[in-house]
């Protein structure tokens, strides 16, 4: 298994584990993300917490991390956060989400796609291989392409592009 230097953290490559690292492309994330003091803002994918410690002050941080060995990592981290070990897109629709955040693995978009209608979020931002591979959202939602992600933006190295989309539902839905 790789060992991320900085953290000494075994990533799985069997999980498909990236951590989005750049911190310019953090920022631009959590700006998209618009969020309010009263938001319960929900990671899923959460890795080791690079996304979830750069999230405002909020009513609520829930993150959701399927890899067991990373849990205690992030509670270590994310003291103030529900730290939440287990299948993000069984876990997801049970908790209160104003604004989501997924970093999940590029073979998950299909099945998060597929969920994220039946959610009540008010923006979600989500990273994945293309914004054409959330199309199927296109009739109910307005999709915006935040920023391009370059392999070396995560830790580590990440094979392909990814690009951070912003989901809103479209007006009168």
């Amino acid at each position: 298994m790789p060992v991320d230097d900085e953290l000494d953290i075994e990533t799985d490559p069997d999980l498909d584990q990236h951590f989005l690292s750049n911190p310019a492309k953090l920022a631009l994330l959590v700006e998209a993300a618009e969020i309010r003091p009263t938001d319960h803002v929900v990671e899923v994918g959460a890795g080791i917490g690079t996304v979830a410690e750069h999230v405002p002050v909020c009513q609520s941080l829930t993150v959701i991390e399927y890899d067991i060995a990373l849990t205690p990592h992030l509670r270590k981290r994310l003291p103030h956060a529900q730290v939440i070990q287990g299948d993000a897109l069984v876990v997801l629709p049970t908790v209160r989400c104003d604004v989501l955040v997924s970093n999940l693995p590029s073979k998950l978009t299909p099945a998060l796609v597929e969920l994220l209608p039946r959610l009540g979020f008010r923006v979600a931002l989500v990273t994945a291989p293309s914004i054409d591979s959330l199309a199927p959202l296109e009739d109910s939602f307005m999709l915006e392409v935040i920023v391009a992600l370059e392999p070396d933006d995560f830790r580590p190295r990440q094979a392909g592009r990814a690009e951070i989309v912003r989901v809103r539902r479209s007006v009168g839905r």
